[in-house]
């Protein structure tokens, strides 16, 4: 896991915005990924997260009949 750290923040590290944007962008979305239902309840109750990122996580009912 450690390595994994490294070779990330080593690319980061020598790369320009983009690169570095591009990372951030995976790592936010990783992130994501990982949260559980609760986490995602518990982000939008405590107003740490933005909102959207918690209205992705929810199931939306298929509204058209």
């Amino acid at each position: 896991m450690e390595a994994i750290f490294n070779q990330i923040k080593d690319f980061y590290d020598k790369g320009d915005d983009n690169v570095r944007r591009e990372i951030q962008g995976h790592i936010r979305e990783l992130q994501v990924d990982f949260y559980s239902d609760w986490d995602v309840i518990m982000r939008l109750a405590s107003g740490v997260s933005p909102f959207l990122e918690a209205i992705q996580r929810l199931p939306v009912p298929n509204l058209i009949m």
